[in-house]
């Protein structure tokens, strides 16, 4: 974990955290500090958008889990 004050570990942990891969993270992190925010941003949203993607597939697995559940217990 990073200290404090160390502001690079601590974003670096963020994106980490948001399940960028490293090479992503340490990507982005080289964007935010040549001041290329618009490619930050497009890069963090496109990360963001397959996320929810993931999350709406797993949910449609749920869904159908869930279905299939209901089902077998009215019997």
């Amino acid at each position: 974990m990073p200290h404090a004050s160390d502001t690079h570990g601590i974003l670096l942990q963020n994106l980490l955290d948001a399940g960028c891969p490293e090479a992503d993270a340490q990507k982005y992190l080289l964007l935010l500090y040549a001041g290329q925010e618009k490619k930050l941003l497009q890069g963090l949203k496109a990360h963001r958008k397959n996320l929810l993607l993931d999350m709406h597939t797993a949910q449609q697995k749920i869904d159908c889990l869930d279905f299939f559940i209901h089902k077998i217990s009215k019997k």
